[in-house]
């Protein structure tokens, strides 16, 4: 959500829209794209969606939608726009993608993984928030969250434990959702992470 303005997507390339903050929803979908889309982002009236093969999808407008060739052929499984048209997707085997105009171009960064990750490999990025003065924040495997001001240069702000698949960020406060009930929190923008106490050991994929 964005305001009133909210969007979900799903299997089969299925997209939602409602402009009443989820009372009702109108059915979109855009063309040639059967895949399930993993992702979504809205912010000023232009809404994106992500998914399985790499496919993207956006709209100026959260209503027409086109569908975009792929950059890369990774699972995305999430999306976040800021209120200045930078885009950052995030995907499979360390995948991360970054728009200037709303959505319409891509291009791959090229992450140092034998730097960035202890573990030694590409992890699965499984959620991103790009914040309005373009500080990127992702999570994913191995209790990873990374942070750029750039997309090019990359700090480790936690590493270790069960993997990361939910991240929201509302002003200087920051969770984080995992395997195994894992929750992180931050009190600072994202700078420093705790562990929080849970009462299950489910797997968390969200949190607003």
């Amino acid at each position: 959500f964005d305001g009133e303005r909210g969007l979900a997507v799903g299997a089969y390339g299925a997209i939602l829209a409602s402009d009443d903050g989820g009372v009702r929803w109108q059915v979109a979908r855009a063309k040639d794209v059967s895949v399930a889309l993993l992702g979504a982002s809205i912010r000023n009236g232009r809404c994106l969606a992500v998914g399985q093969g790499g496919a993207m999808v956006v709209s100026d407008d959260c209503r027409q939608w086109q569908s975009l060739a792929p950059v890369t052929e990774a699972r995305l499984m999430a999306v976040s726009l800021n209120r200045h048209q930078l885009a950052v997707a995030v995907g499979a085997f360390g995948t991360v993608l970054r728009s200037h105009d709303n959505g319409h171009h891509w291009e791959a960064l090229s992450l140092d993984w034998m730097q960035l990750n202890p573990d030694g490999f590409e992890p699965h990025l499984y959620d991103v928030h790009v914040a309005d003065d373009g500080l990127i924040t992702l999570v994913g495997e191995a209790g990873l969250v990374l942070r750029s001001a750039d997309g090019a240069n990359w700090q480790v702000l936690h590493h270790g434990g069960p993997s990361l698949f939910g991240l929201s960020v509302a002003g200087s406060r920051a969770v984080a959702v995992g395997q195994a009930g894992m929750v992180l929190a931050s009190d600072d923008g994202g700078n420093t992470w705790r562990t929080q106490t849970t009462c299950t050991s489910d797997l968390l994929t969200g949190v607003w």
